[in-house]
């Protein structure tokens, strides 16, 4: 009965594929993260234009020449536009810089996780080779 000795570079390469799988799942996790925080940007700089355009706008209204009483109603009505934006802003920014921080928090675990199969990955190489190397000197 002989037996049959078990090829050591099998099951290694598995664990290579298996740890190459998660370097770029968490390589995907953190691209979409950064994209996350694009938009939120993005949404944040679309309020202060809006904000910017209505201050702008009530700037127009004061310099016209118009009946005394729907200036004020108008001005009133814009003021307090602004105040409501500026307070959602407000809102927006804590909210939304919690939220940013939380991704960033997130995208620093994903990057230190990819880190880590990377370091892995790499090992995993080196003990494939030792093997590869061991195999080949011990036939």
């Amino acid at each position: 009965q002989t037996t049959r000795k078990s090829n050591p570079g099998c099951n290694t390469a598995r664990i290579y594929r298996f740890l190459q799988k998660q370097v770029e799942e968490t390589s995907g996790e953190r691209d979409k993260l950064k994209q996350r925080i694009g938009e939120m940007v993005k949404h944040k700089e679309q309020l202060l234009q809006e904000i910017d355009k209505l201050s702008r706008q009530s700037g127009e209204v004061e310099g016209l020449s118009i009946n005394q009483s729907d200036y004020a109603v108008m001005k009133e009505r814009y003021e307090s536009k602004i105040l409501r934006l500026k307070q959602a802003m407000l809102d927006y920014k804590t909210r939304g810089d919690r939220k940013i921080s939380g991704v960033v928090q997130d995208l620093n675990m994903v990057s230190r996780r990819c880190d880590q199969l990377e370091l892995c990955v790499a090992e995993v190489l080196i003990l494939i080779s030792s093997i590869c190397n061991y195999v080949i000197v011990n036939p």
